[in-house]
């Protein structure tokens, strides 16, 4: 893990079949995301639940109250 990122995790794992359509997504209200050496996302979670996995000597970039998104690679 060579970054660490703490907000409002929102992904897509897919296009909306229409309205309503919540199972289409993910949303993390306090969110945190693992990024590797190589900028892949290792881990995408619940703050509680994932930053205890942070390394010593990792800074977490705190944008607590922002919406991060993250959208799968093609």
């Amino acid at each position: 893990i060579s970054a660490a990122i703490h907000g409002r995790l929102l992904s897509f794992h897919r296009a909306p079949a229409g309205p309503g359509d919540f199972d289409c997504l993910t949303y993390h209200e306090d969110g945190l995301l693992l990024v590797g050496a190589d900028g892949r996302i290792l881990e995408v979670g619940d703050w509680a639940d994932l930053r205890g996995r942070v390394p010593e000597g990792v800074a977490v970039d705190d944008h607590s109250g922002k919406l991060i998104a993250e959208t799968a690679a093609p």
